[in-house]
Parts: C-alpha cells; sequence; structure tokens
C-alpha cells in the first residue's frame, strides 16, 4: 500500500474487533421462511451490496433454534465462504425485519466503535480490500474459496483519524448514493430492453412483423394466411452429441469441442472452445454445418433449458457435446427456426416438454423433434428475418451503450474508493486527532481488561 497521509496509521482488522461470532449448519427447506418460522440465512443475502433477508432458507430443527443466532439491526455480515469474486462479500444489516439465524458460512464482526463499521465495509468493497481477501483465502477451486477468521483478522486497513474517518464516511455514501441511483436506472433500462427483445421475437413469429409486407393483420391466436403448425421433427435432421470420456483426450486427432457453456441465448460464446479426440468416422457423422442450430438439452433453471444459437462455421471441423442438440433445418430458415426457439412462444414449449432428474430439467432429441413451429412461407421467412435483424441491431447499440456506462460506473465507484483510502477524497485538518493516539487507546484499555491479544473467533453462545 502507499504511503498514509499524515496522521493516518496502517492497522490489523482484528485491531478494530471485539470478536467475531459464527453460525451453525442446520437442516431446512430450501425456502425463505413464513412470519412465524425461523429462518437461516444464505450467502446470497450479503452478496449484493444491501442485506437481503428474504435470501434465507427455513429452519427445519426447532430444538436447535437459538435467539443468539439471529440477525440483528446493525450486524456486520461477512460471508467465508463463496467463489473468487465474492468470498468476503460483506453488508451492514440495516432493515431487519425476520427471526433468521447466522449459517456456518456468514460470520458476525463484532467492532469496537460503531464507526468502524461503514469505514471496514466500504474498504473491504475496495481494490486494495479485495486482493486481500482474495490472496488470504484458501481453496483448491475459484468455485468455492473460504477465508478464516485469523486471516479475516490479518486484513491490513488504512485508518485516518477519527473526525476525518467520519467526513470521509459521509462523503463516500453521498457519492456513492448518486452512483447507485444512476447504476439502478441503467439496470432498469437494461430490462426494459431485454423485454422489449422478447416482445419482438414473440411478434416475428406471430407474423405482425410482417402484417404491411404480407398484406393483411394476423388474428389472435390464429395463424397468418399463408402459415401452418409442423414441427422441429418435420423440418430438420436431429442428432445427439459426443460424450466426452477420459479416451477422449485430445492427442493427435483433437478437434474443436463445443459445449453447454458456448451457447448463450440467441448467439454463440466462442471465447473458450476446448478440444476433443475423435475416432475413424466420427468427424463425418458430428461435423457441424454452417446454419445448424445447437441446442441446450438441460440446466437446472426451466428458463434457460432449451436455449439455442445458430453455428456460423467460424471454427472448421467443430463437433459438440451430448448436452448440446444439434438441429439441422431442411425445410426452414435456420434464422427463423432459432427465432422461434428462443421466443416467448417457443420457449413455453419446450419447457412444457421438459423432464426433470434431481433438480436438472431435460430435453431429448425425441422431446425437441415433437416442438411445435408455426411455419410461415419462405419468402416470408426471409423478411421476417431482415425486419427482426434490423430492429435488433438497434437493441443490440443500446444494450452496449448500457454495458459501457455500467462498466464506466464500477471504474469510477474503484476510483472513488482509491480517493478515499489514500486521503485524496477530502483535505486533511491538522487540528484532527491523530489515528496513533486512537489505537494507543484502544490497546491500553485491552491490556486493562486482559485482552490485549488478537480478538478470538468463537461460535455464538460459547462461553467467553
Amino acid at each position: 500500500m502507499s504511503e498514509l497521509p499524515s496522521g493516518w496509521a496502517l492497522v490489523r482488522l482484528g485491531e478494530l474487533l471485539d470478536g467475531i461470532e459464527a453460525g451453525k449448519s442446520f437442516k431446512c427447506e430450501e425456502r425463505p421462511p413464513t412470519v412465524d418460522e425461523i429462518g437461516v440465512v444464505k450467502v446470497s443475502a450479503v452478496t449484493w451490496g444491501e442485506y437481503r433477508e428474504q435470501e434465507s432458507k427455513t429452519c427445519t430443527e426447532a430444538a436447535r433454534v437459538n435467539a443468539a443466532l439471529f440477525v440483528q439491526p446493525g450486524d456486520f455480515l461477512f460471508s467465508r465462504a463463496n467463489t473468487m469474486e465474492l468470498v468476503g462479500a460483506c453488508v451492514i444489516a440495516r432493515h431487519v425485519t425476520q427471526r433468521v439465524m447466522l449459517s456456518d458460512k456468514i460470520l458476525r464482526l463484532r467492532f469496537l466503535a460503531d464507526p468502524f463499521k461503514p469505514w471496514a465495509l466500504h474498504f473491504l468493497r475496495s481494490k486494495a480490500g479485495r486482493l486481500q481477501i482474495e490472496a488470504l483465502s484458501s481453496g483448491n477451486q475459484a468455485s468455492m474459496r473460504n477465508i478464516g477468521q485469523e486471516r479475516i483478522g490479518q486484513i491490513e486497513v488504512p485508518l485516518p483519524p477519527a473526525a476525518e474517518q467520519t467526513r470521509i464516511v459521509e462523503k463516500l455514501e453521498e457519492l456513492l448514493s448518486g452512483l447507485d441511483a444512476g447504476v439502478a436506472e441503467l439496470k432498469a433500462a437494461q430490462q426494459k430492453l431485454a423485454r422489449y427483445r422478447q416482445s419482438l421475437l414473440k411478434a416475428a413469429v406471430q407474423g405482425e412483423l410482417t402484417a404491411a409486407w404480407r398484406g393483411n393483420t394476423p388474428t389472435t391466436g390464429v395463424l397468418p394466411s399463408g402459415w401452418a403448425w409442423t414441427t422441429v421433427g418435420q423440418l430438420s435432421e436431429i442428432r445427439g452429441g459426443i460424450q466426452k470420456k477420459p479416451s477422449r483426450a485430445p492427442v493427435s486427432n483433437k478437434f474443436p469441442f463445443l459445449r453447454v457453456a458456448n451457447v448463450a441465448r440467441g448467439r454463440l460464446v466462442l471465447n473458450e472452445v476446448h478440444h476433443i479426440e475423435l475416432f475413424d468416422g466420427e468427424l463425418e457423422r458430428f461435423a457441424l454445418k454452417k446454419g445448424d442450430v445447437l441446442v441446450v438439452e438441460g440446466n437446472g433453471s426451466l428458463t434457460e433449458i432449451g436455449r439455442c444459437a445458430v453455428w456460423d462455421g467460424s471454427i472448421p471441423n467443430a463437433v459438440h457435446q451430448n448436452h448440446l442438440i444439434r438441429v439441422r433445418p431442411i425445410g426452414v430458415q435456420s434464422d427463423y427456426l432459432e427465432t422461434w426457439l428462443n421466443s416467448p412462444g417457443g420457449i413455453e414449449r419446450m419447457t412444457a416438454l421438459a423432464g426433470t432428474t434431481s433438480g436438472l430439467y431435460t430435453l431429448s432429441v425425441g422431446k425437441i423433434a415433437k416442438i411445435p413451429v408455426p411455419l410461415p412461407p419462405l419468402a416470408e421467412q426471409q423478411e421476417i428475418i431482415r425486419c427482426l435483424q434490423t430492429m435488433l441491431q438497434a437493441v443490440c447499440e443500446q444494450e452496449a451503450a448500457i454495458g459501457k456506462a455500467l462498466a464506466q460506473s464500477t471504474a469510477q465507484r474503484q476510483n472513488i474508493l482509491r480517493a478515499a483510502f489514500s486521503g485524496q477524497l477530502l483535505p486533511q485538518n491538522p487540528a484532527d486527532e491523530p489515528a496513533s493516539a486512537l489505537l494507543a487507546r484502544i490497546r491500553a484499555e485491552r491490556a486493562a481488561q486482559g485482552t490485549a491479544r488478537k480478538p478470538r473467533g468463537r461460535k455464538v453462545g460459547e462461553a467467553a
């Protein structure tokens, strides 16, 4: 960390704490509790900037309920386990209306004084704080990291004089509040565009976009003149993909291998393409052709099952995994078929056909073949795609502009935090009592109480 301003001190977070409390693991139902039930807080309750008590599950062990575990107004909550990006996420529980207990993954940090809470909250969300949390966390996978109580106490925090700390926090919250309001507006616009995109897809496959071109307006619930209902199976050749096994580790006959992660709704994501070993005759059977529609056959979310995109042929000799189903159109335009499958009507019909096993929703070659399709004449399919692409281009440009503005907001937030924790957000007052004097009093009080050692974490209810 760069040199601190005059009067500041670098202190370990543990020196600002009276202790750390951990909750327990409970048997629960995966649903939020009712007013009369007891909840157990989930890590998602502290992930998104504000305490979300509705992000909890219902405790089914009445005999183990402990009122000392209940989240209280003003509690500083810290996620000790999560992904690399989210481990160490923290909030101050400002609004508490339900009886929700701490879980074993959520810690309560007890600060020696309330003014330390907002200061630590903002620092732990800054880049400097995040870098320390990520460096101190442990775990073999980025998908699940853990930071222990002792290491939390080792996080180094720049501490200004108490009076300056108060001024900085007030200015920080003023600036960040304005920034949050702008971000909320951008996200609302993002959602509005997403709904508009879906309405365009719906209008396209109901014949509304081409009503003037066709010369008549479709009647609600009735296909336009010249259209007919058919099925995916009647319009295409459908094939499953290749199951990845140890014997297929890429060696000499390696080929690009598309996975579920490479197929978003309506677009391909090809920034990371794996490879697989193919054997005699397999390339001829499984190679993708430009215009193939790749359909995701399984997902944990019912709204994401069946998402699909048209293969653009950008990677020669690519094949696909068994969790993607290849639909090769024969009697229909690829773009039109993909538009229908990704439209509200197509999604509704796919989810109706999907089966579920252990929380995973799945389709199959047979089920995809049964999906009904409202089929326009070929010329109208082409006109639908032309109109739709023109309109969606405008949507994409607006989405890109919003994405850029959100990225700028994120950068601006970090610039504000960096300025705050380097003493550049507000001018210093030489008359302020230096932070070292405050720390000396804290240490003296601890020594007098026989608690000069670093605060020890304990389970709630454990004897002090």
